[in-house]
């Protein structure tokens, strides 16, 4: 082989290199646009407005038992929407059971977890939580991925997390809100028989 030919056979391995590289960038923008596009329109889904009933839902027990609205019929109840991919949701599990505690005692309100992670996922996020964090959940946990059941985006339209929907014993929305901002803030507050900054003034 001369030198000539070799210099042409690695120009065209340059050349198919270069090529399979544009192809992956391409199809790395395709996925990020789409994914932004996803976004945007997370941005602007509508809230499940407060005052009104809350909608059917399904989803499964961890031990895989069919659950609906109607199982929470005749009590508040707080869905706390979580992911096994969100850190700050495994965070947050640390003073959950004693807020559950204190929300049964002081106003009848159940506190049930809401993860939007496989069965598998999620079992082994809380077993981690309770190896590692030292973490032992007392709430009911509710099962209830995205390719099975809409529970979560009905409830949660914008994806944020973590995130609480309080529905009373009558089904009606009476607050939700990010965990850690106002309206979680003034329920934690109640529950633990404290009073806001804002009750104070």
């Amino acid at each position: 082989m001369t030198v000539w030919q070799a210099g042409v056979i690695g120009a065209w391995a340059l050349l198919l290199v270069l090529l399979l590289l544009v192809l992956r960038l391409l199809r790395a923008s395709q996925r990020l646009s789409e994914h932004q596009r996803r976004w945007a329109a997370l941005e602007h889904a509508p809230e499940l407005p407060v005052g009104l009933p809350a909608p059917r839902f399904r989803a499964r027990t961890l031990d895989g038992e069919p659950v609906g609205r109607e199982d929470y019929a005749d009590r508040d109840v707080v869905f706390l929407f979580m992911s096994p991919d969100c850190s700050t949701c495994r965070r947050e599990l640390r003073g959950l059971t004693r807020l559950a505690r204190a929300a049964r005692e002081r106003a009848g309100v159940e506190l049930v977890i809401v993860s939007d992670g496989a069965p598998a996922q999620t079992h082994e996020w809380l077993r981690a939580a309770r190896h590692e964090d030292g973490v032992e959940l007392g709430l009911p946990v509710l099962v209830a991925p995205h390719q099975t059941t809409d529970f979560v985006p009905t409830y949660n339209a914008r994806m944020l997390l973590p995130y609480f929907c309080l529905v009373d014993r009558v089904g009606i929305v009476r607050s939700r809100d990010l965990l850690g901002a106002g309206e979680w803030l003034k329920l934690r507050a109640q529950w633990e028989g404290r009073t806001t900054p804002a009750e104070r003034v």
